[in-house]
């Protein structure tokens, strides 16, 4: 398992429940989680841009600003993003981890799709 350094993440009773359940463990250094993360470098983008589009309109046609929303409408647009084939394809999926790097070739013909080769 691949973690970031989010305090959720470390603390002792994730990091047991890993080791309990017999899995290795491997913490990204400070800093490096929007250059080694799929979900950082193609996909949260897209993702958040298309909950802000759904909350902006939610808030327009209901003559607020700044509202809450309802979890069933937020459940609703997450379900919306990720079953929407237009918005998170599996082609950005493929592609996001092999710009990080991690399920590319092991004959170094994928290397150029890299982001950050001069890590």
């Amino acid at each position: 398992m691949i973690i970031d350094r989010a305090p959720s993440h470390i603390c002792d009773e994730v990091l047991e429940s890993f080791i309990g359940n017999f899995m290795n463990i491997s913490i990204l250094p400070a800093g490096t989680t929007s250059f080694l993360q799929p979900l950082d470098i193609s996909i949260n983008k897209a993702f958040k841009t298309f909950i802000k589009e759904k909350y902006i309109k939610y808030c327009l046609e209901n003559n607020v600003l700044f509202s809450k929303v309802h979890k069933a409408d937020i459940i609703n647009w997450v379900g919306q993003t990720w079953y929407d084939d237009n918005i998170i394809t599996k082609d950005t999926i493929f592609k996001s981890f092999k710009v990080c790097g991690l399920s590319n070739k092991t004959n170094e013909s994928e290397d150029n799709l890299i982001k950050y080769q001069n890590f």
